[in-house]
């Protein structure tokens, strides 16, 4: 019969790769059985998983269509929003967005919608060292061409809202 515990322990388990699950799953499930392990040694478990995965991810493992897809149609939903309310400056410029949150929403839309896109390609390390300092790295993985543009897009849109923000202060100024 299985304990709640090691029904735990395989689902912390189901967050390693499948290649450390093959290898060590059996061994793990018996050690967390023998020692029984609360739940700090479970959490543990889940930790150490996703610091596997994350090591698969870092060493340049291919990013699943899934999440490529996700990726690029989420960063594409959330920059529309502030592309929409360009567009609609270019095309008539007095009009103001209604709701008084959009004047900070429509800048951060773009940078959200940047980091959506690149979660997925960029892997950050941060490694403290003997003397308490902290390095931190930053690896771009190679990106698809669908990634790509939509990255392009929401650097661009940055830049139009950056400077559409810039424009609007000085008019405002010298009014």
């Amino acid at each position: 019969m299985r304990t709640v515990r090691t029904l735990l322990a395989r689902a912390c388990l189901r967050v390693y790769p499948r290649t450390w699950r093959d290898r060590y799953a059996d061994e793990v499930l018996l050690l967390v059985e023998d020692a029984g392990g609360g739940i700090g040694d479970l959490v543990d478990l889940a930790i150490g998983g996703l610091r596997r995965r994350a090591d698969e991810l870092h060493g340049g493992a291919p990013m699943s269509p899934m999440i490529r897809s996700a990726a690029v149609i989420l960063a594409t939903v959330v920059a529309l929003p502030a592309a929409a309310f360009i567009g609609l400056q270019l095309i008539s410029p007095d009009v103001r967005p209604a709701p008084a949150y959009a004047n900070w929403l429509i800048p951060i839309l773009p940078a959200m919608a940047l980091l959506i896109a690149l979660g997925p390609v960029v892997r950050v390390g941060i490694r403290r060292d003997e003397a308490g300092g902290m390095t931190v790295t930053a690896r771009v993985l190679p990106m698809p061409r669908s990634l790509l543009a939509v990255v392009a897009f929401c650097v661009a849109l940055m830049g139009v809202v950056v400077a559409y923000g810039i424009s609007e202060n000085l008019l405002e100024v010298l009014r």
